[in-house]
């Protein structure tokens, strides 16, 4: 199985990064995001959050990237391009320290974040699909580039599969995985290791948070 997945993940090294197709899309209003102008999209999120702020004060953001069908995104051209634009704006709102005060309630400002990516639900048959490899591998190639406001992060419910290709990912985003703990699919090891750092009623139930708990945003790439 490790050969299998070195082989896909080689594979995709091959392939050019897909360009960005020209399309009908909309402003999400909150956002600033594009959406595809479609109804396909519309069952499936590619969600991205902002729970809350730690003990400093700083941005909290989630992805759970386990739940991103990302077999069915790969076989619909337009969503995936506006995946692709969306991520690369919010990655260049991170560089200018835009993205974040449009949410702040207060004038305090901060270029600094931290990340959980959560593997939670994922189907690994997404593992073994070239194209979803090439995705995920951009994915994380594109964070690398705001490596230097990432306070600290965690990668969890990673299983062992999960846990081989963030090895592989190492050559494109090394700056940004050295500042992010990996953690595997038991949350009893890794919710007191938020809760150290992030206050309780800043978290989802799911990971040690309030049951009341409601994010200040939520954005859909696609």
């Amino acid at each position: 199985m490790h050969a299998l997945l070195i082989s896909i993940f080689l594979l995709s090294l091959s392939l050019a990064f897909a360009a960005i197709s020209s399309q009908n899309v909309t402003k999400q209003d909150h956002c600033g995001l594009l959406r595809a102008n479609t109804t396909a999209s519309v069952e499936r999120k590619f969600v991205y959050q902002i729970f809350g702020y730690d003990y400093d004060n700083v941005p909290v953001t989630g992805m759970n990237w386990g739940r991103w069908d990302l077999l069915w995104l790969v076989k619909h051209p337009k969503e995936l391009a506006t995946l692709q634009k969306n991520f690369d704006d919010w990655i260049e709102e991170l560089r200018q320290g835009l993205f974040f005060p449009r949410f702040r309630n207060s004038s305090e400002i901060t270029d600094s974040y931290i990340t959980i990516i959560d593997f939670d639900g994922l189907d690994l048959r997404q593992l073994f699909s070239e194209a979803v490899i090439k995705v995920l591998l951009q994915n994380f190639s594109k964070l690398q580039r705001v490596a230097g406001q990432l306070s600290y992060g965690y990668i969890i419910n990673a299983n062992h599969i999960t846990e081989q290709f963030i090895s592989m990912a190492k050559p494109f985003a090394g700056n940004f995985l050295e500042r992010v703990e990996v953690y595997g699919t038991k949350p009893k090891n890794w919710i007191p290791k938020l809760l150290k750092k992030i206050p309780r009623n800043q978290l989802p139930p799911a990971y040690g948070g309030n049951v009341d708990f409601k994010p200040i945003v939520t954005c859909n790439f696609v």
